[in-house]
């Protein structure tokens, strides 16, 4: 007998993939290169931050799109169309 709840789906939720596309487009445009020694790396991480920050914001967008299709309501099941005379598939 199967006791897990068939509604609860394994994973990530949508939300959490929002947040960390948030967390790491900030910390890599802003944060890691505001940490940096000296003026010469500051500029280096600040370039790789421009480049990186969108991609890697993208990527966890598409993933938060994903896991909120995956979360929508399915239609009707049309597993059994009604026959021609307006009763449905299944014997009696």
């Amino acid at each position: 007998m199967n006791t897990q709840n068939p509604k609860r789906r394994k994973g990530i939720p949508w939300w959490v993939h929002v947040l960390l596309a948030i967390v790491f487009y900030l910390g890599s445009k802003y944060i890691v290169p505001a940490i940096a020694d000296d003026a010469t790396s500051r500029a280096q991480l600040t370039e790789a931050g421009n480049l990186a920050a969108p991609i890697i914001a993208i990527v966890f967008l598409l993933l938060a799109a994903n896991g909120l299709f995956k979360d929508a309501p399915l239609p009707p099941s049309q597993e059994d169309p009604p026959d021609a005379d307006g009763e449905n598939g299944k014997a009696e």
